[in-house]
Formats: structure tokens, C-alpha cells, sequence
């Protein structure tokens, strides 16, 4: 998906077309779907750990207060 951007070098007026809003809709619609599964996985998570589960040793680590994988350089606080 692509969205056309009007240069400075174009003739005529900046129209924004059907086409651009529809691309604009479908990344927004993406974008929304893909905030609910990383949610719904970070939630999963989350809940394994309080049911027992341990983190494997490695890079990244689970950041329970943000809900949120994290390198451990990243982790704040």
C-alpha cells in the first residue's frame, strides 16, 4: 500500500483521492488489529507468569508493569 504524495513540482491542485483514503483506512485497520494481538499476547503472557511460569534467560525480558517485551537495556525503573 502506498499513498501518493503531492510535490511542489506538480501542476494543478493537491487532490487527495478515494484511492489514498481507502489505502489510509487499510493500514489504519491493520494497524488496530495488529495493537489487539500483540495485547492479547502480552496478556497471555502475563498470565502465565502469575499462574507460575518462569522467563527464559536471554535478551529480552517481560516488563510486567507495561505489559510489554523489552530488551533488558531498555528497562526502566
Amino acid at each position: 500500500l502506498t499513498i501518493s504524495m503531492a510535490s511542489g513540482a506538480d501542476l494543478g491542485p493537491d487532490v487527495i483521492t478515494q484511492k489514498d483514503l481507502v489505502a489510509l483506512t487499510q493500514l489504519q485497520d491493520a494497524e488496530w488489529y495488529a495493537g489487539q494481538v500483540a495485547h492479547d499476547a502480552a496478556r497471555e503472557i502475563q498470565r502465565r507468569i502469575q499462574h507460575g511460569a518462569s522467563v527464559e534467560a536471554g535478551t529480552l525480558t517481560f516488563e510486567a508493569l507495561r505489559k510489554m517485551a523489552r530488551t533488558k537495556r531498555e528497562k526502566i525503573g
